[in-house]
């Protein structure tokens, strides 16, 4: 409840919104929640856990609808072959028997480029930017981003699953001294740890490593998405990513690897972005080949109407 995370995003919500804090994050512990609020519907935008656990025991016995949001459609990948596609066909079983559960509505989150057709009700990505030109200009002056530097930009939550060290070692694979890498968000220790010696070899080559080691706040990121000229999205797990988002409203380049979702997400928007498998030499050709891209095109259309609409 002291979190930054919290101080930081509800700081400005409407005067009109009451804020309580319920620490039982369970089926039951939520049921029982709703029985003493007594809400026509509540909505729950972590929904994984809970309606796995509603789909297992066929039972919501909260008071009005439940609505609750999947972040992770599909299991992550693991080291056993066909594991996680077996994960993801039990998971969506058990997802079929919580929708069937009377009250219950389950909404699977997509990428905010995605188009196609879903057996379940399907909530966009929202897709929103605060950042004026005014905005811009403060961080690339403060975070000393150079105009006549090609700036790459690893952001938001920095941990293990952004495979730092190897956008580190493709970057320095190619040894163009006019670029920049700015890692910019919260910074996971351990994951830094493994990236230095990569880093420092980047360094070497003349490029630039620039590193911002704080939670943002909304404008800080999203000027950041602006700023650079291509935000990495080198991905080890599976879920839509709410920077791709960001960096396609901004018209700032995109070079995503792994993650099959950002995969679909980039084949939709032509040369704005391109995917890789996470090898070194894949990645960094597709980054060699972000560089010689002329400047990209917004995209347009992209907000929060679709994810609102269809949580409530």
């Amino acid at each position: 409840m002291q979190s930054p995370e919290l101080s930081i995003h509800l700081a400005d919500l409407d005067a009109r919104v009451e804020v309580m804090y319920h620490l039982e994050f369970s089926g039951e512990g939520i049921a029982e929640l709703t029985r003493q609020l007594r809400p026509a519907l509540t909505v729950i935008p972590d929904g994984d856990g809970i309606a796995l656990e509603v789909g297992r025991t066929a039972r919501w016995s909260g008071h009005g609808e439940l609505s609750l949001l999947i972040m992770r459609e599909a299991a992550q990948p693991t080291s056993v072959p066909g594991l996680a596609n077996l994960k993801t066909v039990l998971k969506l079983i058990v997802l079929q028997r919580a929708r069937a559960v009377s009250g219950v509505r389950i909404t699977l989150l997509k990428g905010a480029l995605w188009r196609g057709k879903s057996g379940f009700p399907v909530a966009r990505d929202p897709v929103t930017i605060e950042a004026s030109a005014h905005h811009i200009q403060t961080i690339r002056s403060s975070w000393g981003l150079h105009e006549e530097v090609f700036w790459f930009g690893v952001l938001g939550a920095v941990s293990a699953r952004k495979n730092l060290p190897l956008v580190a070692e493709a970057l320095t694979k190619f040894g163009n001294p006019g670029i920049g890498l700015l890692i910019a968000g919260s910074c996971d220790s351990s994951a830094m740890s493994e990236a230095q010696e990569a880093l420092n070899a980047l360094r070497r080559t003349g490029a630039r490593v620039t590193l911002v080691d704080r939670l943002l706040e909304d404008w800080e990121l999203d000027s950041a998405v602006a700023a650079v000229d291509a935000v990495v999205l080198a991905h080890s797990n599976e879920s839509p990513s709410g920077l791709f988002g960001k960096a396609a409203a901004a018209g700032t380049r995109i070079v995503a690897g792994g993650s099959k979702s950002l995969k679909r997400d980039s084949s939709v928007i032509g040369s704005l972005a391109i995917w890789s498998p996470l090898g070194l030499n894949q990645l960094a050709e597709a980054l060699q080949w972000t560089v010689n891209q002329p400047s990209g095109e917004r995209q347009y259309g992209l907000g929060a109407d679709s994810f609102v609409g269809a949580l409530l």
